[in-house]
């Protein structure tokens, strides 16, 4: 069992590791962690760097990801695909995947889980991957003898970004290469091509 933690948007490397894991399996019972890639991704927006976030409920009695409820007080969905197009508009495909990044900001999930499982279903589909997506029937402690790899703890947001290969990007002429971004970053800016680019950055 390759084990992953269940991400928002998740980063390009995240997406490159699950395609070529065995057995990938997202943890749906382990316990939430604050300034991680569960409720946050990144972006490369006019400006540089740009961080999108999913507010989550305060009241949240246990810290088990599938108990974490979004909280839809705020209107961070319109505000996020605002930063979308101000981010993508001027990419290669952004306008051929505008309806999806509309659909999953417009779906409702009351469970954090439940919206990021979605976004990665949604996504390997894009890619046509297989998206049936097993999901873990207890915690697994790191290093239990049913677990092959564990990617739980490999992305860290509060980390410095990890360099990989560059390809072209909307701001790069300005702002330079971002590395290290969400996948929709990819996704915008080579479309199909990004399959080419996840493979080759297991090579």
């Amino acid at each position: 069992m390759d084990i992953f933690s269940a991400h928002f948007f998740p980063t390009i490397r995240y997406m490159a590791d699950w395609i070529h894991a065995d057995n990938p399996v997202l943890d749906n019972f382990e316990n939430i962690q604050k300034q991680s890639y569960r409720t946050r991704c990144y972006i490369q927006g006019p400006n540089g760097r740009q961080m999108l976030s999913v507010p989550t409920q305060k009241n949240n009695k246990s810290r088990r990801i599938k108990d974490i409820k979004i909280a839809y007080a705020e209107h961070w969905r319109k505000e996020h695909f605002k930063s979308l197009e101000a981010a993508y508009r001027r990419s290669p495909y952004f306008e051929y995947y505008e309806h999806f990044f509309e659909d999953v900001l417009h779906a409702d999930f009351t469970y954090l889980f439940d919206l990021n499982y979605y976004i990665l279903e949604r996504l390997l589909k894009l890619l046509q991957f297989d998206s049936d997506i097993k999901k873990t029937n207890q915690y697994y402690q790191a290093g239990d003898h049913l677990v092959d790899n564990d990617f739980r703890e490999k992305y860290l947001a509060r980390e410095e970004p990890v360099i990989i290969p560059s390809y072209p990007q909307v701001f790069e002429e300005k702002l330079s290469f971002e590395p290290d971004l969400s996948f929709i970053d990819l996704l915008c800016n080579l479309g199909p091509e990004s399959v080419i680019y996840l493979k080759k950055l297991k090579e």
